[in-house]
């Protein structure tokens, strides 16, 4: 007879709360840090993603089970332009 413990609960992670957040420091001439900023993001249509993750596709001869990848890839070299 068990005890009426879950022995197959999964253990839960311990969280460190000791973690310590470091601010940017003076360069050695005195200046502030320059923030860092992104490039805004370039908007791409969505039928252009489509049709150019479609040529990937058949490129590939139609195989199947690539389609996240494709869109990802198309997506990445039209906000690169």
């Amino acid at each position: 007879m068990t005890s009426g413990k879950n022995l197959h609960k999964p253990a839960t992670p311990a969280i460190n709360t000791n973690t310590q957040i470091e601010t940017p420091r003076k360069a050695a001439s005195g200046a502030e840090p320059k923030p860092v900023t992104a490039a805004p993001a370039k908007n791409v249509a969505h039928e252009d993603i489509a049709k150019l993750a479609y040529s990937y596709w058949l490129e590939r001869g139609g195989a199947h089970g690539f389609a996240e990848q494709d869109w990802l890839r198309a997506e990445r070299e039209l906000k690169s332009l």
